[in-house]
């Protein structure tokens, strides 16, 4: 598994080093008018990569349109057995499994519930929207347990939103047009709320 630093370095410590490069996302070489634009002052992982001197930058929010939009609604009505309507939006919140993040404090069920009931709750307020809970691995899941999560069966979510295991978990907004915002890594009930408001505001 690749390693990831959650870094908020200043322009000046990226490029301390001529051959060090930097790629995003997509894997596209990012050029120094790109990092000074898109990266300075900003959050993001930093990801080792095979290639030597060449670091992959991901922004912990990220935004994109699926083209596909019906058949992720019906693939999440087949794994978790929820009837999604097609002009809600999709709340994806996601457990990757334990890790450092996830498996510290003393956070317990009646705590974690309550999280998660406070968030749907001014949610459904911000929009009509659908929320889904899938893990990709259930290990340490006890004390972040809400009622329903779902196994990500053949990988499906993670695929789409999160290619790399971010620490703590992650979430995506996903309006029916295919438009989605995602928190990649610890996230707050406010960052879900601000991209879920953001996505309303857009349509």
């Amino acid at each position: 598994m690749p390693k990831i630093v959650f870094s908020i370095l200043i322009l000046f410590c990226l490029t301390a080093t001529a051959q060090q490069k930097y790629m995003d996302y997509n894997n596209q070489l990012i050029s120094e008018r790109d990092l000074e634009q898109h990266y300075k002052g900003r959050n993001y992982f930093a990801i080792e990569t095979s290639i030597p001197n060449v670091t992959k930058l991901i922004l912990r929010t990220q935004e994109d349109t699926l083209q596909q939009v019906e058949s992720l609604y019906a693939h999440l009505e087949e794994i978790t057995g929820q009837t999604l309507e097609r002009d809600k939006m999709l709340a994806i919140i996601y457990y990757p499994g334990l890790d450092t993040c996830n498996d510290r404090g003393s956070i317990n069920f009646g705590t974690r519930k309550l999280w998660y009931k406070e968030m749907e709750r001014k949610l459904n307020r911000i929009a009509d929207i659908n929320t889904v809970y899938i893990y990709k691995n259930d290990e340490g899941l006890k004390k972040w347990r809400k009622a329903n999560w779902t196994e990500d069966k053949n990988q499906i979510i993670e695929r789409l939103f999160f290619k790399y295991h971010y620490p703590c978990g992650s979430f995506t907004v996903v309006h029916p047009s295919g438009h989605y915002k995602s928190g990649l890594g610890e996230y707050s009930k406010s960052w879900v709320w601000k991209l879920t408001e953001d996505l309303v505001q857009a349509h």
